[in-house]
């Protein structure tokens, strides 16, 4: 019973907020300017604040065009000259680029196409595939494709320094890294 009366009683005290939404009559004012001077006058008075009664708006000052702003050039010393570097030693010749496809360098080919020597897979399935040109590369993980010693393959250049082999019987891309 005195759960009844309680939950009554709860939704009897909503009930009166319900008829207070617009009791302030405030809330009623469309221009939000008056309608702030309002609140402000409503609730100065419990603060004991003095608020000016509104005025008539003023009409907006009218913006007098300015002239463009002037600015000085000023005389700038020139810097002293830059110190020569000495003479570099000369650097080594590189490698030619199939040597160095698959290791990190400036200029790398794009692809090379190669034959493969020699298959191996490691106990996860992972191919080791030697080229020709000497080359072993290594699968990223096992993707289950039949590329088979005597097979010409052609190993691309990928975003973000990634190498993909590529054959003509496997319509796969296969992730690969150079291992030597």
């Amino acid at each position: 019973m005195k759960r009844e009366t309680l939950v009554f009683v709860g939704f009897a005290g909503l009930a009166g907020f319900a008829g207070t939404a617009s009791a302030n009559p405030c809330a009623d004012i469309e221009d939000a300017a008056e309608r702030l001077a309002c609140y402000d006058r409503e609730f100065a008075v419990e603060k004991n604040v003095d608020v000016p009664e509104p005025t008539a708006p003023r009409p907006a000052d009218p913006v007098a065009p300015t002239e463009p702003m002037v600015t000085e050039t000023v005389p700038v010393a020139p810097l002293p000259a830059a110190p020569q570097p000495a003479p570099a030693a000369p650097e080594p010749a590189a490698p030619s680029t199939d040597e160095s496809f698959g290791r990190p360098s400036a200029a790398e080919a794009k692809s090379i196409t190669s034959v493969v020597v020699e298959k191996q897979t490691d106990g996860r399935g992972v191919d080791y595939f030697r080229l020709e040109n000497g080359q072993v590369w290594k699968e990223n993980r096992d993707y289950r494709v039949s590329i088979n010693e005597g097979q010409t393959v052609r190993i691309e250049k990928g975003p973000f320094n990634s190498y993909n082999l590529k054959s003509d019987t496997i319509n796969k891309l296969v992730k690969v890294r150079r291992v030597n």
